[in-house]
């Protein structure tokens, strides 16, 4: 799947979000030089988790709770963390983690991605879609209610499987000017 910089809204200049990324990880330096390839706006300055720069912009007792990964700065100040991971599989398959919550538990779950392709919209607008299917373990949640049957087996099993169907709109130059209003 090829990354478009038109996906990316145009930001004014020092208005841009700040990604901390570990400066020891390689990992991270890839996900950098990706968005540096990818964000020819400019939406995104970045800086290492074990700079002066995320010294200064987060607070001590915050920085010790974050995680040694990617964390982002906000224009208005929010601090944001999603411990998530992308992995490319097989031609236009990936495997995503996500933290799924379930019943207040929160547990990581490798969905099986596969990009389905770009299309147009009813409305002309260019989007692009994607397919998403886990299989979990429901007593990893703490479902854990079940009643036997009489003729043997159980009347809920274990496994929950999880489909996602994802389509993402490229923003406009109209839909850019109204977010910002």
């Amino acid at each position: 799947m090829a990354a478009e910089s038109a996906w990316l809204a145009p930001r004014a200049r020092g208005t841009s979000e700040v990604v901390f990324y570990d400066g020891h990880c390689g990992l991270c330096h890839g996900f950098v030089r990706f968005l540096l390839r990818v964000d020819r706006t400019r939406a995104f300055t970045f800086a290492p988790l074990q700079g002066e720069t995320f010294t200064a912009a987060v607070p001590e007792a915050m920085r010790r709770e974050l995680p040694d990964s990617i964390v982002v700065r906000t224009v208005d100040g929010r601090i944001l963390v999603k411990s998530t991971a992308i992995r490319h599989s097989i031609a236009n398959d990936y495997v995503v983690t996500a933290d799924v919550t379930i019943r207040d538990v929160t547990r990581p779950v490798d969905f099986d991605v596969v990009f389905l392709g770009f299309y147009k919209g009813m409305d002309g607008s260019r989007r692009a879609g994607f397919s998403a299917r886990a299989k979990v373990n429901r007593k990893d949640w703490g479902l854990n209610w079940n009643v036997a049957l009489e003729a043997g087996g159980w009347l809920v099993g274990d496994e929950i499987t999880l489909d996602v169907e994802i389509a993402v709109q490229q923003a406009t130059a109209a839909g850019e000017a109204s977010a910002a209003a």
